[in-house]
């Protein structure tokens, strides 16, 4: 090989090592900034039961997420919701503190807010994060 050759090769290395370093930090750049939760929540039925129907359409998993409606009544979600994943709650399982369920109809569901963790892609260089959300219902 010459010594433009060996040049060339040493230039597009560097090219390649400097273009995978800079797009390494521009990933765990963005998965470093707070993100909100974002989803599509709508009331449905199920049968005789009325549900609320969620897709998570944020562009992370939720995981262990504590669902609540009308800022009273939670339900927690131990199992992650992967992106487009889809929900469907019945809000007769939606407590209160003293475990009284939401009275539905006599109570409409307002409104729906939510808190999840987001684990990191890059583990060793972010950390868990928690993100959070708020739908209301017209």
């Amino acid at each position: 090989m010459t010594s433009a050759g060996r040049k060339a090769l040493v230039a597009v290395t560097l090219l390649a090592v400097s273009a995978a370093m800079v797009y390494g930090t521009w990933l765990a750049v963005d998965d470093m900034r707070a993100k909100p939760m974002m989803a599509q929540a709508a009331i449905g039925h199920r049968g005789d039961l009325v549900t609320l129907e969620i897709v998570n359409t944020s562009d992370f998993a939720w995981h262990d997420t504590t669902f609540t409606v009308n800022g009273r009544y939670r339900i927690v979600w131990p199992e992650p919701v992967e992106p487009g994943g889809t929900l469907g709650l019945t809000l007769v399982r939606f407590l209160d503190a003293s475990g009284t369920a939401l009275p539905w109809p006599e109570e409409p569901a307002r409104e729906l807010s939510a808190t999840t963790t987001r684990r990191p892609r890059f583990a060793r260089v972010n950390r868990t994060r928690v993100a959070t959300g708020r739908w209301p219902f017209e």
